[in-house]
């Protein structure tokens, strides 16, 4: 069996708990309680196997004393012995480690039958041994796996395929009909599926089964195969449990146990005391919100490495968007060390780095006496109004050069030009957003805290979130409807996922789309409509149910739906178009070099259509076309745009006033470097427009990266631009009136 399982498991050392419990032995009075699947065990029993074949066992090793428990020593001994061994990938206790009160450690056992009979052995951790009990029957003569059971814990940060293989061991060839997984947070993944495959004798096929999963549980059920010669039953049960880690560094450069001194992280509730002298540090969270908290005495904290907590001396992970059980880094610096007090000032947005630390507000960051500081440089959001203090002028990026005393500086942002306001959305990739009705927000981004997945929130007016929702499957689109259902679709080539949720987060269905490589989402009503590489489904909200289904020759790139339920799909160079009911109706013609990227309906029926640029080279050989298109079909203007800063596609709505606003993104070198947001009257005329990011130069151009975005527009009819900061790390909402 191959597994990749990515978890957070890690080596628990001594600078995560107490010391000896001074009884002269060298190891603390501590008790090790062993468990398995939500359960204490006395021994680890394996099921059957054939020879040649492999069965899995979990041993869990949790030190319920109330003082380090050292010298850990591992060893597996008794008659057959030979036959079980410990497996490397998911398997964090260490031979001669220690684990401090209420930590714990894993142990993946493999029993591999090599003859015939019933078999034992004895695991021995530090002073407590565990019997290993297993039976080997003969191999089979038919179909045969590689494996006799899935059995694992994973931890929080858990995402990746575990496989198998299954073979004809027989002298016929076999004809394999299907196999079916019906487990929470296990899918089969369809690249690597045995179905309608015929093997001939000595022939092999693998199956991936994709893990995802982000509530503490445990599971189990059964993964069947079928053939022409039987079926297969293979056991599959684990437990799945939500794990926080942090470790202390110092900017001296990362600790290397030579370093003294160091900070101290604690946690609230209590199970982490860490400091720098030790390994990184981790406890069960049980699916709690865990605040760690910093408790340096002598060195002079200097932030931690996820963007949002920024240099604050408290991080609380597993209650928002970017939340869920997270490895954590916690930089100090020396006691000597001089201080940056950087104050952000204006009413507009920006941050500021020192040193690799994020400040989104006001901060202190230390320096050790005579190093540099390294740049400090001013991301603007907004625009960037100049620096004061220690530095001075509209560059964005200040060197104070070797620090030998405290230094100021002060950052000033000012807003855009029909800027109303902006913030820093708690997402941890490129969202998309939405409103609910009453005028909530709604966030969905792909995110790999507390798992690679997509997590889809609430936020409440703070900022903090009402709910937060985990879904497998990275994010392709999400919207709502008039009625507050929520619709998210998630997943990659192999398994796309449609999910309906309610205003409170809850998970109503999930569905598999009919559509190939689904990218868009459309409400329909109440209903939902997709679109992919091979066309257009509707689907009814109660249960998913497909509705009605039409094929295009092209992929359907973007759907939109009007007032009176008409559906529009871009397809080619073609506006493809469709009753409620699925009933084609005559396409339009989108002008533009490469068809419409983008499309959007307004109140009173017009269709709005942004098409893409056509460039190479990074050179705009062909300006993108921007469509207004009258309820008829009539275009009531087409209005080639400019090319100024290579700007290519992007993103389109309608005001309920009429006006168009336009999202386009401007190309860099092998990425895109900004963006234009522009506003458009009703006979097409430009109102104005404001550059953003890597796309303004001159004064304001505090800024580059910008990693895609979106167009929304808010309750009131005010323009809402979603952008990803990649140098950042971080998503700003920007509002403005048309």
């Amino acid at each position: 069996m191959r597994l990749w399982i990515w978890t957070s498991f890690v080596v628990l050392g001594s600078g995560c708990g107490g010391g000896d419990d001074g009884n002269g032995d060298g190891v603390g009075g501590a008790e090790l309680e062993v468990s398995s699947r939500c359960a204490v065990i006395d021994s680890v029993a394996f099921p059957p196997v054939q020879v040649g074949q492999i069965s899995n066992g979990i041993a869990q090793f949790t030190n319920a004393g109330t003082s380090t428990e050292g010298g850990l020593g591992i060893v597996i001994d008794g008659p057959d012995a030979a036959e079980f061994s410990i497996s490397p990938f998911d398997s964090s206790c260490t031979d001669g480690g220690s684990l401090g009160a209420g930590e714990f450690c894993v142990l993946h056992i493999e029993h591999r039958g090599a003859a015939v009979g019933d078999r034992q052995a004895t695991l021995h951790v530090g002073k407590r041994a565990v019997p290993l009990r297993g039976t080997v029957t003969a191999a089979s003569t038919g179909l045969f796996s590689s494996i006799a059971n899935l059995e694992y814990l994973a931890g929080s940060v858990t995402s990746g395929t575990t496989s198998f293989f299954v073979s004809n061991q027989g002298t016929t060839p076999i004809t394999l009909t299907g196999e079916q997984v019906a487990i929470d947070g296990f899918l089969l993944d369809t690249n690597y599926r045995c179905s309608s495959m015929t093997l001939t004798p000595g022939a092999a096929c693998e199956v991936q089964v994709a893990v995802a999963q982000l509530q503490p549980a445990c599971v189990s059920g059964a993964l069947t195969v079928t053939s022409s010669a039987g079926h297969l039953e293979i056991p599959v049960a684990s437990e799945f449990v939500s794990i926080a880690s942090v470790q202390v560094g110092s900017v001296l450069g990362y600790n290397d146990g030579s370093l003294q001194g160091l900070g101290r992280v604690t946690s609230d509730p209590p199970g982490i005391d860490c400091t720098g002298t030790g390994p990184r540090c981790a406890m069960r969270t049980d699916g709690r919100p865990i605040t760690f908290k910093v408790a340096s005495d002598e060195w002079y904290f200097n932030g931690w490495n996820l963007p949002r907590c920024g240099a604050s001396t408290e991080c609380t992970v597993g209650a928002g968007p970017l939340d869920g059980p997270s490895a954590l880094f916690a930089l100090f610096a020396p006691p000597d060390s001089k201080a940056i007090h950087v104050e952000i000032a204006g009413d507009g947005l920006g941050v500021v780095t020192v040193g690799g630390t994020l400040c989104t507000s006001s901060c202190t960051i230390y320096v050790p006496p005579g190093m540099g500081a390294g740049l400090v440089h001013a991301m603007a959001f907004s625009q960037f109004g100049g620096w004061s203090g220690g530095c001075t002028g509209s560059l964005p990026s200040c060197d104070l050069g070797l620090i030998v005393n405290d230094r100021d500086v002060t950052a000033t942002f000012t807003k855009d030009p029909h800027e109303v306001g902006s913030t820093i959305l708690d997402s941890s990739g490129r969202p998309v957003i939405d409103h609910l009705p009453g005028g909530d927000l709604l966030v969905a981004s792909t995110t790999q805290v507390p798992a690679t997945g997509t997590l889809v929130s609430r936020p409440s007016a703070s900022g903090s979130s009402v709910w937060s929702t985990f879904l497998v499957g990275n994010l392709a689109d999400a919207i709502t409807t008039p009625g507050g259902a929520i619709y998210v679709l998630t997943g990659t080539y192999s398994v796309p996922m449609l999910a309906k949720l309610t205003a409170a987060g809850t998970v109503e269905w999930e569905i598999a789309p009919s559509v190939t490589m689904p990218n868009d989402l459309a409400a329909l009503g109440e209903d939902v409509v997709v679109a992919g590489s091979s066309g257009i489904e509707a689907r009814a909200s109660a249960n998913g149910t497909q509705r009605w289904t039409a094929n295009t020759t092209l992929a359907a790139e973007n759907v939109a739906v009007s007032p009176a339920g008409i559906i529009a799909a871009s397809v080619g160079a073609e506006i493809v178009r469709y009753a409620s009911d699925g009933t084609p109706l005559l396409p339009w013609t989108a002008p533009g070099p490469r068809g419409p990227w983008s499309l959007a309906y307004d109140g009173a029926g017009h269709l709005a259509a942004l098409s893409e640029a056509d460039y190479q080279f990074e050179t705009v050989t062909t300006p993108a076309v921007l469509t207004r298109f009258a309820p008829s079909g009539t275009p009531d203007f087409s209005l080639p745009l400019d090319s100024t800063g290579n700007a290519g596609g992007g993103d389109v709505v309608i005001t309920p006033t009429g006006k168009i606003a336009t999202l386009r993104m401007h190309h860099g070198y092998q990425f895109t470097a900004g963006a234009s947001v522009e506003v458009f009257g009703v006979t097409g005329a430009r109102e104005w427009m404001v550059e953003k990011w890597g796309a303004r130069t001159g004064p304001g151009s505090a800024i580059s990266g910008f990693g895609g975005g979106l167009l929304r527009m808010d309750p009131d009819g005010n323009i809402l631009m979603v952008g990803y900061q990649a140098n950042a790390g971080l998503t700003v909402l920007e509002t403005f009136a048309p």
